[in-house]
């Protein structure tokens, strides 16, 4: 069952891509490839959460990945690769700051400094150097940082009650939360102030 839900993991957001996009087909396995690596890492050590509690994580980050795809492809086709459309002004700020991060130095704009939460801006213009000016690295980093902070949440509930039980049902809560999905698949700082929240409780 794990090795099915880990092709579909891997195969069903990387032909939808392709479908919509195949610009960002390579993007989606990757990104897909390093989640279930680190999933298996982190759940390893907790043999009793590994054997019983993988299989939700490959699925959603299966339909999270989904969700991205179809978000970056809305943000193309109502704008363009160069110039995707990003509703809201936040996201299109971080993508701007970001784009413009990694090719001038705004440093020498004082006003640059004034921005709030600086620090995802740089975050996603070391991104942008090392993979490209892409909006959906950006969706990506987000959505590794939603599967990555459920994983924690995951992991503290079982270290607190060793209940494997009361962990599956903390996981499934922490997934149907709605926003949790909607900051994984947006371009906003938010998942990682959630992430670290996560990861220093």
């Amino acid at each position: 069952m794990k090795l099915i839900l880990t092709i579909l993991t891997l195969l069903l957001p990387f032909l939808f891509a392709l479908l919509l996009d195949t610009s960002i087909s390579i993007h989606v396995i990757l990104i897909n490839s390093l989640i279930i690596i680190i999933t298996n890492v982190f759940l390893k050590k907790y043999p009793l959460l590994y054997k019983s509690h993988v299989k939700y994580i490959l699925i959603y980050t299966l339909f999270i990945s989904i969700i991205a795809i179809i978000s970056y492809s809305s943000s193309i086709k109502s704008g363009s690769i160069s110039d995707p459309y990003i509703p809201g002004g936040d996201g299109e700020f971080y993508y701007q700051s970001a784009k413009l991060l990694t090719t001038e130095n705004p440093f020498a704009d004082q006003n640059f400094f004034k921005a709030n939460y600086l620090g995802y801006q740089i975050i996603l213009s070391l991104l942008f150097k090392l993979f490209g000016t892409s909006l959906f690295i950006g969706l990506g980093l987000n959505y590794i940082l939603l599967i990555l902070s459920i994983l924690i949440i995951l992991i503290i509930s079982f270290v607190l009650t060793n209940d494997p039980l009361i962990s599956k049902y903390t996981l499934i809560i922490s997934m149907m939360i709605p926003q949790f999905a909607s900051m994984g698949t947006l371009l906003l700082k938010d998942i990682i102030i959630i992430f670290s929240f996560a990861l220093f409780t």
